[in-house]
C-alpha cells in the first residue's frame, strides 16, 4: 500500500505529488497521503486494517460502541453531519472509490499543523473548543453505538443496555489483555461495584480517541478537526473524562468556560472512576501507570473558569466552600512572601504553581506607562527615595527591586503569562492608562480584573469598557456592602480577611455578589477563609492556599 500510485483517483488531473504521511501514533487506523494535482491539493485516506487489530483499544471500542474503523466510508456520513451541526472546520469528502480491496476517500486538505498539546491554543481557541463540545453534546440520542445512530436510532443499542454492555466490555478487556495485572484486577472490581448504582446517561456525538493530534492549528487557533473515524454515539461524560487527563489547569479552565456558555457541563463525579478504569484498560493514552492515571487531577472539577466576560456576568455565581465547587487562588503581588514582590519572576513562578490569577499594583510613570509596583516611591523595594511618577519606564526598568529584576510594565506582565491579572489601581491616573491599553489590545479586557479603593475610578472603567469585570476594595465593613458594589457597577467585593465570616459571604451570595479576601498568609487563616466559603483568596503564600484547597501539584 505504501508504494501504490494514487493516479487512478484523479483520472482527469495530472498527479504532481503524493506523499504518505507517517503514522502519528502506533496503531493509526488509516493510511493518509498528501496529494497535489495540477489544480488542487487533497488528502487521500484508506483503512490500514481489513479486520480490527487484536489490541485492547480496537477490540474494546468495537464491543462497546461497534466502532469498526475498517469501514472508512463511514466518514462520508460522519463528516457530513459534523459539518452541518458542529462549529469547527471538518474536511469535506470530495469523492469515494473502491479499489484493490479498499475504499479510498479523497478529502479536502485543511491548512495548519498537527496540534501537539492543547496549551498551544489561545484562550479564544480553548473557549471555542469548549463551545464546540457543548454544541455537539446538546444533540441527544435514545441509543448508543456507531455514528449511524445519529440519524437512525434503529441502528443503535438502547441506552438501558449501556451499563451491562460496559460491564461486559470491562470483563473482556481484563480477561484478554490485563488478567495478570493485579492492580487492574482490583480496579475492575471497583468498576463493577460502581456499575450496580450506575446513573442513567444520555448519548451524544463523542470522540473515542480524543487527543490534541486529532486537530490542526494555525497561530494558536484550531483550523481543523481531521481525524473523525472514532466518533460514536455515547455518553459525553466519557469523552470529558478522557479530555480532562490531557488538559493543563489553564486549558481546562477556558475549555470549561466556553462549554458553559452553551450549556452546563455534565458532572463527572459519579462516573469518573468507571470511565477512567475503562479508558486505562483501552490504553487510551498508552500504558500509563495505574496510580498516575487514577490519581490524575479532576481538571473539570477543580478548574472553574476565572472571572471574566459573560461567565462572571451570568446568574450562576459559584458558591464556594471548603471541599465544594471552587475558589480562585490569587498570588498577591505575585506571591510576595515567596518571590520578590511585583516582579516578572514572581508572576511567572506563581503561575507555574498553578494559581488561577496573579494580583499586582499599578502606578503611572513620568512617560505615562503603567508600572507594576506597590509603593509610590522606590525606597522600600529599590533603595532609592525616588517617586515612580518622576521616572520613565526605561529608568524604572533599570532599578533593581529584587534579585536583579527591574520594575516591569503591566504590558510586560500580560505578555508573560496567560492567566488573568487582578490590577489594583493605586491612583486615579491609572484609569486613563488602562483605557489606552484596552484600546490597543482589546484581548486584555478579558484578562484584566481592575480593583481599587477608588470606587469612582472602577465605575468609570466599567461604564466605558464593555464586558470588563472589576471589583471594589474595602478597608472596613460598611453596613451595606452590597450597595457599595452596586454603586460601582461591579459584582466583586475584595475585603481584608479579618472582616469576613461565613454569614457575610452567604449574605453576599444571596445578593449575587462574590467575595474575595486579601492576605491570609498562614494555614490557620487560610483554612478559616475556606470554611467561610469565599470565592477567592489573594495571598502572599499561594502555595499554602493551593495545598489547603487540595490543589497542590
Amino acid at each position: 500500500m505504501e508504494s501504490l500510485s494514487l493516479a487512478f483517483l484523479f483520472p482527469h488531473e495530472p498527479l504532481a505529488r503524493q506523499r504518505l504521511i507517517p503514522a502519528h501514533h502506533p496503531g493509526q487506523a488509516s493510511y493518509v497521503w498528501d496529494v497535489k494535482t495540477g489544480d488542487r491539493e487533497a488528502i487521500v485516506r484508506t483503512n490500514r486494517f481489513d479486520t480490527p487489530p487484536d489490541e485492547d483499544f480496537w477490540q474494546g471500542s468495537l464491543r462497546l460502541f461497534e466502532a469498526n474503523t475498517t469501514q472508512v466510508d463511514r466518514l462520508v456520513g460522519t463528516n457530513g453531519w459534523l459539518l452541518s451541526q458542529g462549529t469547527l472546520p471538518v474536511p469535506r469528502i470530495w469523492s469515494s472509490r473502491h479499489a484493490f480491496g479498499h475504499t479510498f476517500l479523497v478529502v479536502e486538505k485543511l491548512k495548519g499543523a498537527v496540534l501537539e498539546n492543547f496549551d498551544q491554543l489561545t484562550v479564544r481557541a480553548l473557549m471555542n473548543f469548549g463551545r464546540h463540545l457543548a454544541t455537539l453534546h446538546q444533540h441527544r440520542f435514545p441509543c448508543f453505538g456507531s455514528p449511524a445512530a445519529w440519524k437512525d436510532s434503529r441502528r443503535g443499542t438502547p441506552l438501558s443496555q449501556f451499563g451491562p454492555r460496559l460491564g461486559a466490555t470491562l470483563r473482556f478487556l481484563h480477561g484478554r489483555y490485563h488478567v495478570r495485572d493485579a492492580v487492574a484486577s482490583t480496579y475492575l472490581q471497583q468498576a463493577l461495584s460502581d456499575l450496580h448504582a450506575w446513573p442513567h446517561l444520555c448519548a451524544a456525538p463523542m470522540l473515542l480517541d480524543m487527543d490534541a493530534s486529532q486537530f490542526l492549528h494555525q497561530n494558536g487557533e484550531i483550523s481543523g478537526l481531521i481525524d473523525t473515524e472514532l466518533y460514536v454515539a455515547g455518553p459525553p461524560e466519557m469523552e470529558l473524562t478522557g479530555l480532562e487527563f490531557l488538559l493543563s489547569p489553564h486549558a481546562a479552565a477556558w475549555v470549561r468556560r466556553g462549554y458553559e456558555e452553551v450549556s452546563p457541563m455534565p458532572s463527572l463525579t459519579r462516573v469518573r472512576r468507571v470511565f477512567r478504569i475503562l479508558l486505562r484498560m483501552l490504553s487510551f493514552q498508552g500504558p500509563v501507570p495505574w496510580d498516575e492515571w487514577m490519581d490524575a487531577p479532576h481538571r473539570f472539577t477543580s478548574c472553574r473558569p476565572p472571572p471574566a466576560g459573560k461567565w462572571l456576568n451570568s446568574a450562576n455565581t459559584p458558591v464556594s466552600r471548603r471541599g465544594g465547587v471552587y475558589m480562585w487562588v490569587i498570588a498577591h503581588r505575585g506571591g510576595g512572601d515567596l518571590f520578590p514582590e511585583n516582579t516578572l519572576k514572581a508572576f511567572q513562578q506563581s503561575a507555574a504553581l498553578g494559581v488561577d490569577m496573579v494580583e499586582c499594583d499599578v502606578h503611572v510613570s513620568r512617560d505615562g506607562q503603567l508600572m507594576v509596583i506597590h509603593d509610590p516611591t522606590l525606597e522600600r523595594t529599590g533603595g532609592h527615595a525616588l517617586r515612580v511618577s518622576d521616572l520613565t519606564a526605561q529608568e524604572l526598568a533599570a532599578i533593581d527591586v529584587g534579585e536583579g529584576e527591574g520594575v516591569p510594565t503591566l504590558t510586560d506582565l500580560l505578555d508573560l503569562i496567560p492567566i488573568p491579572v487582578v490590577v489594583e489601581i493605586k491612583t486615579p491616573a491609572v484609569v486613563q492608562g488602562l483605557l489606552e491599553l484596552f484600546q490597543k489590545n482589546p484581548g486584555f479586557v478579558e484578562r484584566v480584573v481592575p480593583i481599587s479603593f477608588y470606587h469612582q475610578a472602577v465605575k468609570e472603567l466599567v461604564d466605558r469598557v464593555p464586558h470588563l469585570e472589576a471589583g471594589v476594595l474595602l478597608a472596613g465593613a460598611p453596613i451595606d456592602l452590597a450597595h457599595m458594589a452596586h454603586t460601582a457597577h461591579v459584582r466583586l467585593l475584595s475585603l481584608h480577611y479579618e472582616l469576613v465570616d461565613r454569614a457575610m459571604v452567604e449574605a453576599m451570595h444571596e445578593k449575587n455578589l462574590m467575595v474575595s479576601v486579601w492576605t491570609p498568609n498562614t494555614e490557620e487563616d487560610i483554612l478559616s477563609m475556606l470554611d467561610a466559603g469565599v470565592d477567592g483568596i489573594a495571598s502572599d503564600r499561594p502555595d499554602i492556599v493551593l495545598k489547603a484547597a487540595g490543589r497542590n501539584r
